[in-house]
């Protein structure tokens, strides 16, 4: 009871010391700021800022959450700085330590009391900040006009659990300033101290070099994920770390106030011991949060989720990237989903794709006994994939970067062609990147802290492995000019990343930088006068491991059909390697696809589809045969397709009066309404014609629609005069059409 009493006394002093020096004022000035800059920007800039919003979001949410990265990653940490130094500056100055310290109050009482008013700062600077950014949002939603599908509620629970993350997110600068400026007696150094450890922390992250028990870091992690925990937990790992560093650093602070001196506190085995012990523990505790989380194995491949949406969404599929082939039809039921995958299912980035009015999809990694849940919202043909947990929640995160992001300085120097004479700079500089790389993929966590499982991390440094070998082999070729020693005698280090890769990897098969580096070393010492193209093909074919052999050589013989010049290459293509495939699905898949380009070839029939007209009328190619039709496959929510159409309304436009030439835009659009009112707003001189459902599903597949924007000319006779043309905007789409036409004349 005497220290509870001893404590308060020793706070009421720390009160009547605080009269008139401003210091809670200091504190609400700073956590105002931001808000104020805020209301006086958005006042003069609103309508300049503002941008259609499709998938309903918070008001306050989406405003605090972006000013929150410039007040904890600056005001706030300043503030403590400060705010320690000033605390304890005053009885430095004039000898109050000495003074109370005679007083009948215990050393750890009169602690506490000034850490409590540090601590009390925070606080009115956390509150004002959110709080007057309440208001003046606020104020702002009364003035202006907050766009549609933007949530004006006050959100009390994450305010609240913000403020309280926030707060212990900052417990750890607090503890360790005030510590600082209680045992040094300088006012200024404390504030030195602080402010260029705050830069130095700021100048690694701009770096990406990240250390999670940095107590400035800790504060930028808070203000990067202002939702806080994907898992549902209440604090992040960091914000625990700051409770510990917090415990350890007031202990052993205290320690050494008690003592005075360094030298009694870290010299005299008694205090050294205590001293020692509590940084034993405290460094075992962040060592423990500190350690990533890996998720074990489901006993099932399972893929689940939930859609908020404001229509029904019908359907799902996860699709094999390689062969385009669907691995599991999902069922949606009242836009929730759970479908077990039977088959084996190796490690890869699938495609997950659902159907609503538009069709909308996601790539993720996901493998055999993993259980993945998916939180999607889906409005308005806008899809947002918001989280995704479960056993691969670390991967699907996961973004490649090293410490300059996409930057190389390797890559820097092969490009400028001024090491050819020196190729041993650009070898140690590829080297050396490389191992940097790889270190680096080992240490990604999610805010929860979760690292990817091991099977995750050796595929990724492989393909991080295939960038620098590319880069080498781009190097190789220009070597060849000038030095070709260097490339019949492999450097050693280049020889160490080569030997981290096989050439006959089926993991990687997918992964097209792994398919350009076998392609290179396959084909590298084939001097025949051939193409490209026979020369990859003819190395694929002498491949013994057959299984591998049959997925490289499908890739490369699709990719090779759909480039031929003509029917004949392409039956050469076919019947060489086609029988090469030992594989019967994958064989079948090339045949296929050999068939469906056979039929998009030039004078070939194109195949009758029905559409509707802007009044609901039936319009067949049919209709138009005697006339040449150039067509336009589209969709409202296609970016490219924006860009393109008014180069085709332009051409149209230009041959209105031609009546042996029509220009039709077809658009695929599920949500017929969506389509009906853009192309109400389009040129006349474009025949708009909307097809879906099976109708949609049949023109696809017999025009081999696989992205769009896709342009198709259709001659008189209703045959193919180019199935896949260029773009409009570029000058030869047009000089296409003008040839056929004088053709005609």
């Amino acid at each position: 009871m005497s220290l509870l009493n001893n404590y308060t006394t020793a706070l009421r002093s720390e009160y009547i010391k605080k009269k008139g020096t401003g210091t809670y004022w200091l504190c609400f000035s700073f956590g105002v700021i931001i808000p104020l800059i805020y209301l006086v920007a958005m006042f003069f800039l609103w309508e300049e800022n503002q941008e259609p919003v499709n998938i309903p979001i918070n008001f306050y949410e989406k405003n605090i959450g972006q000013a929150l990265s410039l007040f904890l990653g600056f005001f706030f940490p300043l503030l403590i700085i400060i705010m320690a130094a000033k605390i304890t500056q005053i009885d430095h100055k004039n000898g109050g330590w000495q003074l109370m310290e005679t007083q009948p109050l215990s050393k750890l009482s009169i602690y506490m009391s000034k850490l409590t008013v540090l601590l009390v700062g925070n606080l009115i600077a956390i509150i004002s900040f959110l709080g007057s950014f309440v208001v003046v949002l606020w104020i702002l939603s009364l003035i202006k006009e907050v766009p549609q599908n933007v949530m004006t509620a006050i959100p009390f629970s994450y305010l609240g659990q913000l403020a309280v993350r926030m707060f212990v997110a900052g417990l750890f600068l607090s503890m360790i300033q005030f510590v600082i400026s209680v045992v040094f007696r300088s006012f200024i150094l404390p504030i030195l101290l602080g402010f260029f450890v705050m830069l130095g922390s700021l100048i690694l992250e701009g770096l990406k070099i990240y250390r999670m028990w940095n107590p400035f870091t800790i504060l930028n992690h808070t203000a990067s994920y202002p939702k806080g925990s994907q898992l549902d937990y209440f604090l992040l790992y960091t914000e625990k770390i700051s409770m510990v560093g917090f415990l350890m650093t007031a202990i052993i602070g205290f320690i050494w106030y008690q003592n005075k001196t360094f030298k009694r506190t870290f010299t005299k085995p008694k205090n050294l011991s205590k001293v020692l012990g509590v940084a034993l523990v405290g460094i075992l505790g962040i060592s423990f949060l500190y350690s990533p989380n890996t998720y074990e194995k489901h006993n099932r491949t399972v893929i689940a989720g939930n859609i908020e949406s404001d229509e029904s969404v019908q359907k799902g599929y996860v699709i094999d990237k390689f062969i385009n082939d669907t691995i599991v039809e999902i069922d949606i039921q009242d836009n929730k989903f759970h479908a077990v995958i039977k088959n084996e299912v190796p490690l890869e980035r699938y495609y997950v794709v659902f159907k609503a009015s538009n069709q909308f999809y996601t790539e993720l990694y996901i493998g055999t006994n993993d259980s993945i849940n998916m939180d999607i919202q889906y409005y308005k043909s806008n899809s947002n994939f918001k989280t995704t947990k479960g056993t691969r929640l670390a991967e699907n995160q996961y973004t490649p970067g090293g410490m300059f992001g996409g930057w190389s300085y390797s890559g820097y120097l092969i490009y400028d062609n001024s090491y050819l004479n020196r190729p041993e700079k650009v070898i140690n500089e590829i080297y050396k990147e490389w191992k940097e790389k790889l270190s680096d993929s080992d240490k990604y966590r999610t805010p929860d802290n979760y690292a990817p499982q091991a099977d995750f991390i050796e595929r990724n440094k492989k393909v991080l492995t295939l960038e620098y070998l590319n880069m080498w082999n781009i190097f190789e070729e220009k070597l060849k000019v000038v030095n070709p020693d260097i490339v019949n005698n492999t450097p050693k280090k280049i020889q160490e990343i080569k030997d981290y890769i096989s050439l006959e990897d089926n993991s990687l098969i997918t992964d097209e930088s792994y398919f350009r580096h076998i392609m290179y070393e396959y084909t590298k010492k084939d001097t025949t006068d051939t193409d490209q193209i026979t020369k990859r093909l003819s190395a694929i074919s002498k491949l013994e491991n057959k299984d591998f052999k049959d997925r490289l050589l499908f890739s490369s013989l699709k990719s090779s059909l759909k480039s031929a010049s003509d029917s004949q290459e392409r039956q050469e293509l076919i019947k060489t390697y086609g029988e090469e495939i030992s594989n019967p699905k994958l064989k079948s898949l090339a045949y296929n696809h050999f068939t469906t380009q056979e039929k998009l070839a030039k004078g070939n029939p194109a195949q009758d589809f029905v559409a509707q007209n802007l009044d609901g009328e039936d319009v067949r190619l049919s209709d138009f045969k005697g006339k040449f039709v150039v067509i336009d496959v589209w969709a409202t929510w296609c970016g490219p397709c924006r860009v393109e159409s008014p180069h085709f309304e332009r051409i149209a436009i230009k041959n209105k009066n031609n009546p042996d030439i029509v220009f039709m835009a077809i658009s695929v659009d599920q949500k017929k309404d969506d389509w009906y009112f853009q192309a109400k707003t389009k040129s006349e001189s474009v025949l708009q014609l909307h097809l879906a459902g099976a109708e949609e599903n049949a023109f696809s597949k017999a025009y081999d629609v696989e992205f769009i924007p896709r342009f198709i000319f259709i001659d008189k006779e209703g045959n193919f005069v180019n199935s896949k043309m260029i773009n409009p905007s570029q000058n030869y789409f047009e000089t296409i059409i003008s040839d056929e036409l004088k053709k005609e004349e």
